[in-house]
């Protein structure tokens, strides 16, 4: 399901995965691991930002919330 580039479900619930891999490897003090699992977490709000389909502001706000946890 990964490969659905339409579905906003399916590439926030990737988001999702992501975002707590990114947070378990920090917990293990694995931050090079952390910081390439939070880039991941990124690709998809950004790609849900880009929708047509989609409107409104929360489509953006997922996206800014991943990336000033990114930073």
């Amino acid at each position: 399901m990964s490969g659905v580039a339409i579905s906003a479900g399916v590439q926030g619930g990737l988001a999702v995965w992501w975002e707590v891999t990114a947070s378990l490897c920090s917990i293990d003090a694995d931050f090079q691991g952390a910081a390439d699992a939070w880039l991941k977490a990124v690709e998809h709000p950004r790609h849900i930002s880009q929708l047509p389909q989609l409107e409104g502001p929360y489509k953006f706000a997922s996206l800014a919330n991943t990336l000033e946890s990114l930073g």
